[in-house]
């Protein structure tokens, strides 16, 4: 919060579609996708290959005021170095 910025949750998603057991092995792949004030996640999870949940989630970058604000150049930076 060094520069006033801040992530508020726009919006969730979450389908689960099937359970998982303490010590299941999980795979985790997630997707970023970037726009001008916002950040999104595209979540999947796996169990072997199954799929057992799939999830989204939305982001709004704010000022300390509660506006949108564009997305800082190095956070985008950040971002495409690890896609």
């Amino acid at each position: 919060m060094e520069n006033g910025i801040l992530f508020v949750v726009k919006n969730v998603r979450i389908d689960y579609l099937s359970s998982a057991k303490y010590n299941d092995l999980l795979s985790i792949e997630t997707e970023v996708k970037s726009g001008r004030a916002s950040l999104g996640f595209s979540h999947t999870i796996k169990r072997d290959d199954l799929v057992i949940l799939n999830g989204e989630c939305s982001l709004a970058c704010v000022g300390r005021n509660g506006r949108p604000i564009r997305l800082p150049v190095d956070v985008k930076e950040i971002l495409i170095r690890n896609e």
